[in-house]
């Protein structure tokens, strides 16, 4: 049978840490497919030099690519190996290359992540897969490898090898309509420090549990934490750009762009951050609704709001419930449609609230200062509790407050004739 070749170089050309010795070097792959109706698919990172072979029906070792393989045959099963195994000289191989291809076999469950040892020359590595069935098709996610003579790499693991003298940075730069998810390891290895830059227009979401001590530095595009990272490891976000998602941050974070918790999903839509967040000037949080208890929401111990706008995503609450005349803060605990944005202690108010007038005070039953905000078509009663976290509460147009107010006054100036 004839071998059928696609390139995709153009996806996987992409090495995200410069080459140094002892380095571990990630691909920074876009969750690339391999169709089922391709006989044979080569893949190409950096120079060319490094150039995986994969049969579509299965996996095919080469001089360039021997995977893990129960026995040390073309033909033996493939290896789904543990994260956190260690792949070296003592990796089962296959011979150097052949026509030969195997299937998956049972190893692997068809539709769940596994990981491939393999041997490039010397160099050691491993690639995170999801395999659609057991005779062909797959989704290559990530994969890394250590570029030392005869090194060692831990299986799902970016971290710098101890033979770097210096802090070294790992880099997510997907394109303006990519989006990729990472979902394997960043540690240090108790030398190095490991920091990440998101860079690029696309999207990069963070799926597992981070140990780096680094600085995340979100220059460009966005950057989803739906994984965890831990207290030493802070966060930068620049302006314009954005951080996201449904996990844990336990760093600090310094937003000088946008901040969007949650996926605008019907579920996971909480963002916990366990340090600080300082919100400078230009800086923006934004929030999608569409009901009552389904809501993006920002977790946070303490955040000072009054250099930060608020923005709402989009809003579709079809039931929503406008605050009324004199329901005032009791609406908080016994209204039907309030929207708990921020879960934490607020200070100040959003820069681009505006005051509501003594008019809607009275009318509504408030004492101020108390604040609105519009958009799409809705305004918002900005309730913040002294000492509390900050609620969206719907209130009528301005002038149907006013309305009611003059309407109050009218009552009144009779009530003295």
């Amino acid at each position: 049978m004839k071998v059928k070749f696609i390139h995709l170089s153009g996806l996987a050309s992409l090495v995200l840490f410069l080459p140094a010795a002892g380095e571990t070097i990630y691909s920074g792959l876009i969750d690339t497919p391999i169709p089922t109706d391709f006989d044979g698919v080569t893949l190409t990172i950096g120079s060319g030099s490094f150039n995986p072979f994969f049969g579509g029906v299965g996996f095919a070792n080469n001089v360039d690519f021997q995977p893990g393989r129960l026995v040390a045959t073309n033909i033996g099963t493939l290896q789904n190996f543990a994260v956190g195994a260690t792949i070296d000289a003592n990796l089962v191989l296959g011979n150097n290359f052949g026509g030969s291809q195997d299937h998956v076999g049972t190893t692997f469950t068809a539709g769940t992540e596994g990981y491939i040892g393999f041997k490039n020359g010397s160099n050691y590595g491993w690639m995170r897969v999801i395999f659609t069935n057991n005779t062909g098709g797959a989704l290559i996610k990530d994969w890394a490898y250590d570029n030392g003579v005869d090194a060692a790499i831990n299986v799902g693991w970016v971290a710098m090898s101890a033979a770097v003298a210096n802090a070294q940075t790992l880099t997510f730069s997907p394109g303006g309509s990519e989006a990729f998810t990472y979902g394997s390891a960043i540690a240090d290895n108790g030398l190095d420090i490991t920091s990440v830059s998101k860079t690029g227009a696309g999207t990069t979401t963070l799926n597992g549990s981070y140990s780096y001590t680094g600085t995340t530095t979100v220059s460009d595009g966005r950057l989803n934490v739906n994984g965890s990272t831990i207290a030493a490891s802070t966060f930068t976000v620049a302006a314009a750009k954005t951080l996201g998602g449904d996990g844990t941050i336990n760093g600090n974070v310094t937003l000088n762009g946008v901040l969007r918790p949650g996926q605008g999903g019907s579920t996971d839509r909480t963002l916990n951050l366990g340090g600080t967040l300082t919100a400078n000037t230009g800086s923006s949080m934004v929030f999608t609704i569409a009901a009552e208890n389904n809501h993006d929401q920002l977790i946070v111990g303490s955040v000072d709001l009054a250099n930060t706008d608020l923005s709402i995503g989009s809003f579709t609450d079809s039931t929503v419930t406008e605050l009324v005349a004199g329901d005032g803060l009791n609406f908080l605990t016994n209204g039907s449609s309030f929207y708990k944005l921020i879960n934490g202690t607020t200070t100040n108010m959003f820069a681009n609230a505006t005051g509501l007038s003594a008019g809607e005070l009275t009318y509504f039953g408030l004492s101020g200062p108390q604040f609105r905000y519009s958009e799409g078509g809705q305004t918002f009663w900005v309730a913040q509790p002294i000492g509390g976290s900050t609620y969206l509460v719907a209130i009528p147009e301005p002038s149907i407050g006013l309305l009611g107010s003059l309407s109050l006054l009218g009552l009144a100036l009779r009530r003295r004739r």
